[in-house]
């Protein structure tokens, strides 16, 4: 029987999940075995009969033979992966956690928590939860210390809606006097490349890796008023490679970002979303965070970029070490 086997899409959030919890699993001795998810569009009329049928067959399920000793599935459980394993365990984003993924909760021996909110929220269904923390991809290049700007701003959205780049591009048209500020979106937004203000920079073309790490480097100021996330992954990124963050005040961005090394941006309104909660900030509470971030002078600014890489360091050992210890305790192996 093999160790563990990680259940998911390899969408781009979750393709980064799965890499950073093989790589933690594998460094703990276990084996590993990745079953990717390419294409989820079954009709609703067949996700509807998996549900159905959940629980008249979950009892004969369990009767075949187990291929691994544990599965971990990313977003959601998966109905047809679930007898695999002895033991399931899910690691859950809460603002993308569907009806149906609540559907087979029942199922799942543990939910593995990235963040405390998460943690709250499935121990609020009855959920057995266990708090594992996170980790991202350490962005940070020594070399460029003597480049970074902390007058110079970043805002990384990708494909994403969801990171409040619109109020944030219409306040910065705002002001002019603002220093400079680099959006990497590509979703269509009301400046187009090359007509921006001399002040703005909007990227909507891919970007080499190399070429973006060195861009993350060399900002100091990453401003990202994120609706909602699961983690945060461009939040623990950016204080990888020593910049302050200037997020949305509100969980879990707040559990990454706290005032030793961070601006948060008052939330002007709330709505729910899944199980999460979609947090909109306005114009005007984006105007006070970044008065205060350029009132605060750039010795302090470098302080708590510093700080922001500490915890960097210290929360991805974290996230490491209580990996193991998800794995020990739920994951025996022979001879263990």
């Amino acid at each position: 029987m093999k160790d563990v086997q990680l259940v998911g899409s390899w969408f781009s959030g979750s393709a980064r999940d799965i890499k950073l919890v093989t790589g933690g699993i594998t460094d703990h001795g276990y084996q590993v075995e990745q079953t990717i998810i390419r294409d989820f569009r079954l009709p609703a009329r067949a996700l509807r009969k998996a549900r159905e049928l959940t629980a008249r067959t979950f009892g004969l399920l369990k009767l075949k033979p187990r291929r691994f000793r544990a599965s971990v599935f990313f977003q959601q459980p998966q109905y047809w992966w679930l007898s695999d394993a002895a033991f399931n365990c899910v690691i859950p984003n809460q603002e993308w956690y569907s009806e149906y993924g609540q559907g087979l909760l029942p199922y799942i021996d543990e939910v593995w928590c990235k963040s405390r909110e998460a943690q709250r929220v499935f121990s609020a269904l009855g959920c057995r939860c266990r708090f594992i923390g996170f980790t991202s991809d350490d962005r940070y290049l020594p070399a460029l210390d003597g480049e970074r700007d902390y007058r110079r701003f970043l805002h990384i959205a990708g494909p994403s809606i969801w990171k409040g780049t619109k109020v944030l591009v219409d306040t910065w048209l705002r002001h002019p006097e603002w220093p400079h500020l680099t959006v990497m979106s590509h979703v269509p937004l009301a400046v187009e490349p090359g007509s921006a203000p001399p002040n703005l920079a909007v990227v909507r073309s891919f970007m080499p890796d190399e070429e973006l790490k060195q861009l993350q480097n060399r900002c100091g100021i990453y401003i990202q008023p994120t609706e909602m996330e699961g983690f945060g992954h461009t939040l623990c990124e950016a204080m990888s490679a020593r910049a302050v963050v200037v997020t949305t005040g509100a969980a879990p961005m707040n559990e990454l970002v706290e005032p030793d090394r961070g601006f948060l941006v008052e939330v002007g309104r709330t709505e729910p979303h899944y199980l999460g909660t979609r947090n909109y900030v306005t114009p005007e509470t984006i105007e006070a965070t970044i008065a205060r971030v350029l009132a605060t002078d750039v010795a302090q600014l470098e302080r708590m970029g510093r700080r922001g890489r500490e915890w960097f360091l210290e929360s991805d050992a974290a996230f490491r070490r209580l990996l193991g210890e998800a794995l020990a305790a739920c994951v025996p192996r022979p001879g263990r």
